[in-house]
């Protein structure tokens, strides 16, 4: 398994509940739909770990569904990484993935200092989100 983008490999794993998860999540980020319409598929994506291949799969699809749910409340923030790092230690080796975690690391630090300065550049933010 690719962990390089977890987002895609879990899509290709098992289309529908993840997809539909990170579908309902920009939605629900940009004020189109409720949390009550998000939830349900937010929490089939969590579902769908059951019927991964592999724990690797399974983990990162617990990713994107703590991802997703970040819209909800910022203590599912950490639910990502934990959930990837977990993945990329299982798929490579305990022994072995310190590179490559930090690597992840590094690429965590950048995405969150580029929306520290760029939230205006996506400009459909639900109001609560503002």
């Amino acid at each position: 398994m690719n962990i390089e983008n977890p987002r895609r490999e879990v899509c290709k794993a098992n289309k529908e509940r993840p997809r539909g998860a990170l579908t309902c999540a920009r939605l629900w980020a940009s004020g189109k739909i409720k949390m009550p319409e998000a939830r349900p598929a937010i929490l089939a994506c969590h579902a769908a770990a059951r019927d991964m291949p592999n724990e690797t799969a399974a983990l990162l699809c617990h990713a994107v569904g703590q991802a997703c749910s970040v819209v909800h409340t910022v203590g599912h923030a950490l639910g990502y990484p934990s959930y990837e790092l977990t993945a990329i230690a299982r798929s490579v080796g305990v022994y072995d993935c310190r590179v490559q975690i930090e690597a992840r690391v590094r690429e965590y630090i950048e995405r969150l200092y580029y929306w520290r300065s760029h939230t205006c550049d996506y400009s459909d933010w639900a109001r609560f989100l503002r």
